[in-house]
């Protein structure tokens, strides 16, 4: 029965098909407490940031301006304004690692995590959470020496 064909009553052809997605994997049970830590330590991480990175990265990210037009905004060339967005996303990185990794990012102050962990942070947080950049890199109140001089 193995190798001989199906007649069309066999086949299965005008039943509803049902399609069954790959299994699910069961979900961290801490996957909520690793975002909110990683949120956390990144709001941290920012406030620390030099006021120039931060505007850097807010018009890089919240205003998606292009390396020229950030560079024409800030009186840099679109080279410079590269390379210290490179510095200030290592930064940053690096920021928000130390943070997890000492626990800073818990609201009680916690132990900090493994690097396991960390990396958990980042992935679930990838996966999971909007991150609201016109809300975390807000425009300054104060105006880049560039800026001001453009306006009348």
């Amino acid at each position: 029965r193995r190798f001989e064909e199906l007649g069309e009553d066999e086949t299965g052809e005008g039943r509803p098909k049902i399609f069954v997605g790959p299994p699910s994997e069961p979900t961290d049970p801490y996957r909520e407490r690793y975002v909110r830590s990683f949120t956390r330590a990144l709001e941290k991480a920012l406030r620390g940031l030099q006021p120039q990175e931060r505007e850097r990265l807010r018009l890089y990210y919240a205003e998606e301006k292009t390396l020229a037009e950030i560079g024409g905004l800030l009186g840099e060339h679109e080279s410079s304004v590269s390379r210290h967005l490179d510095h200030a996303r290592r930064d940053l990185r690096q920021a928000v690692e130390n943070l997890l990794r000492h626990g800073i990012g818990e609201a009680n102050g916690s132990a900090g995590l493994s690097d396991a962990e960390i990396a958990l942070c980042f992935e679930y947080s990838a996966e999971d959470t909007p991150i609201d950049l016109q809300k975390l890199l807000p425009r300054s109140n104060s105006r880049s020496p560039a800026t001001a001089k453009r306006t009348p």
